[in-house]
């Protein structure tokens, strides 16, 4: 028994796709994660899927069934709507968007759903320790709730084509001005990343602030035009340092 790290409830964990299977996450990838050290140590990964590969698509052991049933009939199926939209549009152009252009995709959707979703992903894949601090739980539990989630921090999206996807955080970024240190933790797997981040952090060109979202309603659809940068291997933390 461990205890949710979305509930907070002693409970037997469950085994979680990030991002949810039906999202491109099923099949054998090259992937990297923080907590690939910690896994070993656990005995929940093998040395083989921790240098690099994973079998069956990325997973995370950190949420009760309760809570996992509840993301996947509540808030996964327009994550992967959006997914799966996003993808055929790259592919009708016949190949993958270029690194450092931007993009742009309109189509319907329940966007409460999906901010919902991406914030969940990241309570699964940080550490215990930093998810105490995440002020955005309720907000997730209560489907109906929109407008503000937190008073810390933001998020963050962008299209991604790298092959090597990636979730793990944070990372603690002091900057050299004296102002505040920059939290950032990420999730990058094709066709999108996002970013978690204080609320002091600035966005560079091309990250679209999610924030727009908040104040639609659950399960309303909506049309929305998303435009973002497009990202590869270069980490758009660095982006307009």
């Amino acid at each position: 028994m461990k205890k949710c790290r979305l509930c907070g409830k002693e409970a037997k964990l469950t085994e979680e796709h990030i991002p949810p299977k039906a999202a491109f996450n099923n099949v054998k990838r090259k992937l990297t994660r923080d907590r690939d050290s910690q896994d070993i140590l656990l005995g929940e990964k093998t040395f083989e899927e921790v240098n690099g590969y994973y079998k069956k698509g990325q997973t995370f052991k950190t949420l009760c069934s309760s809570c996992n049933n509840f993301l996947g009939t509540e808030y996964v199926p327009e994550y992967v709507r959006l997914a799966v939209n996003l993808m055929y549009s790259y592919k009708k152009e016949g190949c993958l968007p270029k690194h450092n252009t931007y993009y742009f995709i309109e189509m319907p959707l329940r966007p409460l759903n999906f901010l919902k979703q991406v914030l969940s992903m990241f309570c699964s894949i940080v550490n215990e320790g930093f998810n105490e601090q995440f002020d955005f739980k309720n907000y997730i539990l209560h489907k109906e709730e929109n407008g503000k989630f937190s008073e810390k921090y933001k998020v963050g999206m962008y299209g991604f084509v790298g092959k090597q996807g990636f979730a793990g955080g944070p990372v603690i970024r002091i900057n050299l001005d004296k102002s505040p240190p920059d939290i950032i933790c990420k999730i990058e797997f094709v066709p999108f990343g996002f970013m978690l981040v204080n609320k002091e952090f600035e966005f560079p060109d091309g990250i679209l602030d999610l924030d727009a979202l908040k104040d639609t309603e659950y399960n309303r659809e909506y049309d929305i035009l998303f435009q973002f940068g497009i990202y590869d291997e270069v980490s758009p933390l660095y982006i307009g340092r």
